[in-house]
This record gives C-alpha cells, sequence and structure tokens, in this order.
C-alpha cells in the first residue's frame, strides 16, 4: 500500500509532467505557422452554360443519342463460319 509521502510525489510528479506536456506540445506541434495556410480561391458555380462551340452545340451537330448506321448488316455467319 502507498504511503502518503509517496501519494504526494506521484501527485507532484503527475501535475509536473502535465504541466511539461502542455508547453512542450504547443512548442513543437501547434505554433502560429503550422495553424496558417493558404488556398486557392475558386469562381462562384452557376447554372449558365455557354455555347460557345457551334459545332458541337449548334443545330446541324450530330446528336449522339440517335443511331448511325453503317452499313445493313446482311450478313448471317460472321467471322466467315
Amino acid at each position: 500500500m502507498l504511503k502518503s509521502k509517496d501519494i504526494t510525489v506521484l501527485v507532484i510528479f503527475v501535475g509536473l509532467s502535465a504541466i511539461i506536456s502542455f508547453f512542450a506540445s504547443n512548442v513543437l506541434f501547434a505554433s502560429k505557422k503550422s495553424l496558417t495556410t493558404k488556398v486557392e480561391v475558386v469562381e462562384r458555380v452557376t447554372s449558365d452554360f455557354s455555347y460557345e462551340n457551334k459545332p458541337y452545340f449548334g443545330t446541324n451537330a450530330l446528336n449522339p443519342t440517335k443511331d448511325i448506321t453503317i452499313t445493313e448488316n446482311n450478313n448471317q455467319k460472321p467471322l466467315g463460319q
């Protein structure tokens, strides 16, 4: 069992180590230089869309949802079988 002196020394030791750890962690890990950073500022996102590429977005542009047939597929035996 611990004596009264042992408990007092233990409490003092724990208190001192907590204080030393607090100041050491502030010096090593939480300096003002490590807490500041520069970030890139981005433009605000809008729902507007400019149709600058007329070949792609004009009235004569290709419709990607429409089926395109290059030739008729009359071959009933593919790969010459």
